[in-house]
């Protein structure tokens, strides 16, 4: 069975001088700016051979070690362009959600672009709820569906809106 993780084995005379002329390192604790390309995604973009690889993983790889495939590597700082190895960690797609969700980065409620209700919606149907308004009357005079006013009553929508 082949290992999954990619390895840089022994880098070409240039890729070192060539990846560390795009990063504006500072500080040991500061973000370190990638200079370079980027990917439409945000993230820096290197190409590392033949591939075109994010530039936080190569300098992860670089300085830290080899990234099973099946792994991410998270960003501490939050900020998509840095590769101050300091910064960053790995983990699964699971870890990197949950950093989204607990640091507050993750759209919800009006600020999603789906959304078609705003906060002051909601608190209105939570004001009728409170007053013991049925949710299918409620529905009718906020010209929603029953099911927007049931998520809300049962505490499955917009809980971040108080």
């Amino acid at each position: 069975m082949s290992d999954p993780t990619p390895r840089i084995g022994r880098p070409p005379q240039d890729l070192l001088p060539r990846f560390w002329s795009k990063v504006d390192k500072r500080g040991p604790e500061e973000c370190w700016p990638w200079l370079g390309s980027y990917l439409p995604s945000g993230y820096g973009a290197f190409w590392l051979g033949r591939n075109n690889v994010t530039a936080h993983r190569v300098a992860y790889m670089l300085l830290v070690g080899s990234v099973p495939e099946c792994l991410m590597i998270r960003h501490a700082c939050d900020h998509k362009w840095c590769v101050n190895p300091a910064h960053l960690s790995v983990g699964t797609h699971v870890d990197n959600m949950s950093d989204k969700v607990e640091r507050e980065r993750q759209a919800r409620g009006e600020s999603h672009g789906m959304s078609v209700h705003s906060d002051d919606e909601v608190r209105r149907v939570r004001a009728a709820l409170a007053c013991g308004h049925h949710q299918t009357s409620i529905a009718f005079c906020a010209g929603t569906d029953r099911q927007f006013v049931w998520r809300i009553a049962h505490g499955f929508s917009w809980k971040h809106v108080k």
